[in-house]
Parts: C-alpha cells; sequence; structure tokens
C-alpha cells in the first residue's frame, strides 16, 4: 500500500482559530483536514513570518494524529505576497518529494485566504482536499 502525503501551506488559522464563543478555540484548517482523512505524512510549508504556527501545528499533529509524521519546510521568502519566488520554491520542494516516493498518494489542503497555497501545476497529479 502506497503512502499518503497531504501537502499544506501553514497559515494564521493554524493550529487554531478563534470560534464565535469567546473562549472556544475551532482547529484551523490543517488539523481539520487531519480529522477527516488519515495521512502518513504531513508536509508543512511556511515562511518565516509563519514560523510560529507552523512549529505549533507540528507540535498538536503529534499529539493528535500520533501515526502523522509532520515535516516543516521553510520557504526563505521575505514577501510572502511575492507570488512568482514563492512558487518556485514551492514547486521545486514538492516536485523533489514527490519524485522521491513515486507511488505515493498526494494531496494538497488548499485553506481559504491563504493565497500561497495554491497548487502548483507542475506537480500533478495532486488531489485538492
Amino acid at each position: 500500500m502506497s503512502d499518503r502525503f497531504l501537502f499544506a501551506f501553514v497559515d494564521p488559522k493554524d493550529p487554531y482559530m478563534t470560534g464565535e464563543v469567546a473562549g472556544e478555540d475551532l482547529p484551523g484548517p490543517i488539523l481539520s483536514m487531519l480529522a477527516a482523512r488519515e495521512f502518513d505524512t504531513l508536509f508543512l510549508f511556511h515562511t518565516p513570518k509563519t514560523a510560529g504556527n507552523a512549529s505549533a501545528t507540528a507540535a498538536e499533529v503529534n499529539r493528535v494524529a500520533p501515526g502523522c509524521r509532520a515535516v516543516l519546510h521553510e520557504l526563505a521568502i521575505a514577501d510572502p505576497k511575492d507570488y512568482s519566488a514563492l512558487m518556485r520554491a514551492l514547486g521545486r520542494r514538492v516536485r523533489d518529494i514527490v519524485r522521491s516516493s513515486p507511488s505515493s498518494q498526494n494531496f494538497i489542503c488548499v485553506s481559504s485566504g491563504t493565497a500561497e497555497c495554491a497548487p502548483p501545476g507542475s506537480c500533478s497529479p495532486l488531489r485538492v482536499c
């Protein structure tokens, strides 16, 4: 059986986001996806500005989904709105991962409001979750 990989770009709503009820935290997009499906490996991409969210998300993944290995990948892009630079760096990393495990089932978590995590076109086949 092939490994199931989830590729996700950490956003400010990870690992938890504030709920409508005061003091209530709700799972962010990545933890919500892990509650809905099982994955063997989660590749968390982040910029320096979201490094704290990435570390906190990886720690929560270890706690709530112990069968899923979280792997952090920092993309050293100073401006996360520099989409060309961001997509070049993201595309290279994703291609390397996919090529190293050709039999893996690959999924990408695209959370609304996170422009940085648009699926790189050259990384097919990826399933968008």
